[in-house]
């Protein structure tokens, strides 16, 4: 008994490559397509299924997973704006307190200088 066969070719001759779904409607499905789609055009169309069609809980878990994912990253994101807009404002504040400090100096060594 063989395993599957991996080494499919596309009508433009390439190997076509294993892929994952990402979608609602398929999620985690793989399929075989053309090895030189772009995410714009299919060059020769090839398209073939690898796996059998998901069952409906898997439909249900795997739009519950992407949906998780979908929410991460954008949270994530936030964050990052968030860290970004942090690192300003410490970077402000750390200038801040070298000013006060060098005035802090200045005027020390001019209240010293005065009290003489």
């Amino acid at each position: 008994m063989s395993g599957p066969d991996l080494k499919m070719r596309c009508g433009c001759g390439l190997r076509a490559p294993l892929k994952t779904l990402w979608i609602d409607t398929n999620p985690q499905r793989r399929f075989f397509g053309c090895a030189s789609y772009d995410g714009k055009s299919n060059a020769c169309g090839f398209f073939a299924w690898f796996d059998p069609p998901t069952c409906p809980r898997g439909m249900e878990v795997g739009r519950d997973l992407m949906k998780k994912v979908r929410d991460l990253e954008s949270e994530n994101k936030v964050l990052k704006q968030s860290m970004t807009s942090l690192k300003r404002s410490m970077t402000s504040l750390k200038v801040m307190l070298g000013v006060s400090w060098a005035v802090v100096v200045v005027m020390g060594a001019l209240l010293m200088r005065a009290a003489k």
